[in-house]
């Protein structure tokens, strides 16, 4: 998500071999490597770290969440999720996923999805209400751009993302331009 909105700010990121590259589509911009990337670096990161520079002043990025920038912070929960927790001794909900646990996802998204900017930077709720920030930002952009729509296969690859173990998460489809 956060790609496709440097790609709305006209900012394109690619590899060359295994060198990332950037380039934003304004006069007299070159191509480049990335600002600290040395030799290779991950796409999350390069993405990530370009969008701290070129998206400062978007509004995902207005507040720390546990007193750590928003994208450091997701950052961090990703790899704890992938890689220092990937097997549990114990079954346990992890701290970020405690309100997930308590209220119930489908009852979390749609008061994200009414109010995504109040919970978006809250520690206890922004491993779900910050990623619903930032997928309604894109889609504004989207929409303010006057972009192509959704082809019914992009639609049905994204629908397929917003499911749970009782199935579609309907409240997402308006994001996705459906009807609710």
């Amino acid at each position: 998500m956060i790609r496709g909105m440097l790609a709305n700010a006209g900012v394109c990121i690619w590899y060359s071999g295994n060198k990332p590259m950037i380039l934003k589509a304004a006069a007299g911009e070159r191509m480049r490597r990335p600002p600290g990337a040395k030799r290779a670096g991950t796409t999350h990161g390069i993405v990530l770290e370009t969008a701290k520079r070129e998206l400062s002043t978007d509004i995902i990025f207005s507040q720390p969440i546990a007193g750590m920038h928003p994208v450091e912070w997701m950052r961090e929960r990703r790899e704890e999720a992938n890689y220092w927790h990937s097997r549990l001794v114990e079954p346990g909900v992890p701290d970020q996923m405690k309100m997930v646990h308590q209220h119930g996802l489908r009852r979390l998204v749609t008061t994200y999805l009414g109010d995504a900017l109040t919970f978006a930077f809250d520690p206890d709720h922004a491993i779900i209400a910050f990623p619903v920030l930032v997928w309604k930002r894109l889609r504004e952009q989207i929409l303010a751009q006057s972009g192509p729509a959704l082809d019914d296969q992009e639609q049905s690859y994204l629908r397929s993302l917003f499911v749970d173990n009782a199935g579609a998460l309907t409240a997402m489809r308006v994001l996705l331009g459906d009807v609710a």
